[in-house]
């Protein structure tokens, strides 16, 4: 895959990384976490005391966990049966398929545990991998697969930290769990390949 789309990405990846650094709002002069400020005697200084957090991620439950799952799996499948529909060829070929096979593997293993695919972070996650493909869908040729190579970048990416930091940590079960982590090593392989 390295050879296919040797520096194509390198844009792109750099605006990843850069877009993954500090968020502290540079603007202002009170850089100190949140943590570190006193308490205003009016409420708590971090929100997160109240028990509510806009826009931050709630815990899953381990059925809310698996949806996401099968949600990321389902897009990366749907996003490589498309790949091959486009008829690449040569790595993001052999790209695609292996995305088609292991991550439809991976749904039907997880199926027996009782994925709950209608689980607010479930969709959520069902939302993203369709506008994905609705964006990929529009490009032909070198364009397409220099765009599908990107979004199994991005998405291999966001997938590892998903697992890492709700879908692991929301497992019950040690058989769950022991997946997860399975999968989590299928997923930094997938995305050590697609760079």
């Amino acid at each position: 895959m390295r050879h296919l789309v040797p520096l194509c990405l390198a844009p792109g990846v750099a605006g990843l990384a850069s877009a993954c650094g500090d968020r502290r709002d540079e603007g202002t002069m009170d850089s100190a976490p949140v943590a570190d400020r006193p308490m205003d005697a009016a409420g708590p200084a971090d929100p997160a005391m109240s028990g509510e957090v806009a826009g931050a991620p709630q815990a899953l439950d381990e059925g809310a966990a698996l949806g996401v799952l099968a949600a990321i799996n389902t897009a990366e499948v749907e996003a490589g049966q498309l790949a091959l529909r486009r008829n690449v060829e040569g790595p993001v070929r052999e790209y695609a398929e292996r995305m088609v096979a292991e991550h439809g593997r991976n749904n039907e293993q997880i199926q027996a545990w009782s994925p709950d695919t209608a689980a607010p972070d479930a969709q959520v996650q069902a939302e993203k991998g369709r506008a994905e493909l609705s964006r990929l869908e529009v490009l032909e040729g070198a364009e397409f697969a220099r765009a599908y190579v990107e979004a199994m970048v991005t998405g291999h990416e966001d997938a590892l930290r998903a697992l890492d930091e709700r879908l692991i940590p929301a497992a019950q079960r040690p058989e769950v769990r022991q997946h997860l982590e399975t999968t989590r090593g299928h997923v930094a392989a997938h995305l050590e390949a697609a760079r």
